[in-house]
Order: structure tokens, then sequence, then C-alpha cells
């Protein structure tokens, strides 16, 4: 792996690229539509579970942040309330998604 920089980067950044495998390789393409139908697809989502709940209207900070925590933002999406859940998803799954439930002691 090389580290390098073009000169234009300021400081410590993330490259991204979305890139499809066509019979002539991989093309890059513009990442800019899957991004827009996927946080158009969280924002729905987000409605349906704030109406199941009962919410009407954001406050912030929010009251309830354990509420929030148990909100699923479409598929493979979950907000944890306890950041030391995310030290249990079990690194062996493929599904990055899937919580290891919490032992006693």
């Amino acid at each position: 792996c090389l580290v390098g920089s073009t000169g234009n980067s300021t400081g410590a950044h993330l490259h991204f690229e979305w890139r499809h495998h066509m019979a002539e390789g991989w093309i890059p393409v513009d990442a800019g539509p899957h991004l827009e139908w996927a946080m158009t697809a969280m924002l729905e989502q987000m409605e349906r579970e704030e109406q199941a709940i009962g919410i009407t209207a954001w406050n912030f900070p929010l009251d309830d942040v354990n509420t929030l925590g148990d909100i699923v933002l479409g598929t493979g999406t979950i907000f944890f309330t306890d950041f030391e859940e995310l030290a249990e998803i079990d690194p062996t799954q493929t599904n990055r998604t899937r919580v290891v439930p919490k032992t006693s002691g």
C-alpha cells in the first residue's frame, strides 16, 4: 500500500471511490446517485419510524436518546445507545450489524 499526496490535500482525509465490475474491468462511476438514493431511503425510513413511535417533532438536544437508539434505519443501519455495544459486534460475521447479546457479569 502506498500513501501519498497530490499536493492538493490539506490534511488527513478519506479517499472514496465507487467502481462497478464490468466485462472490461473495474470502471469508476459517480457515487452521487447511489448516495442520494441511500440518503432518501434512510430519511423516508426515519420518518416512518418517527410516526411509529409517535414522534411529531424532534427537540434538540434529543430528550430520550435511548428511544433513538432503538430505531433501526433501513437495512444494515443501527443506532447504538451505548458505545460498548459497538465492541460487541461479532467480528466473525460478514453482516456487521449483528449485535452479540451482552452477557451478565
